[in-house]
C-alpha cells in the first residue's frame, strides 16, 4: 500500500499494529494541541505513549461497515 492511501478495507488488529509501529519509527509522534489535552487529562507522558506503540496490542476491535 502507499503511503498515506486509506485503506479500501479495515485493516486486521495485526496489520494495524504493523503500521502503527512503522509510522512511528519513519515519522515520529505528532503532538497536536488535542492530543496533548488528552494526555493531561488522562495524567499520560510522552514515554507512556511511546511504550504503548512499542508493546501494545489491539484487545477490541470494531466490525467493518457493511
Amino acid at each position: 500500500m502507499k503511503e498515506g492511501r486509506i485503506p479500501a478495507r479495515p485493516l486486521s488488529p495485526r496489520r494495524a499494529i504493523e503500521r502503527i509501529r512503522l509510522l512511528e519509527r519513519d515519522v515520529g509522534i505528532v503532538l497536536t494541541r488535542h492530543v496533548r489535552q488528552r494526555m493531561a487529562q488522562r495524567k499520560l507522558s510522552l514515554r507512556d505513549i511511546r511504550h504503548c506503540l512499542k508493546y501494545g496490542r489491539v484487545v477490541e476491535h470494531s466490525k467493518p461497515f457493511q
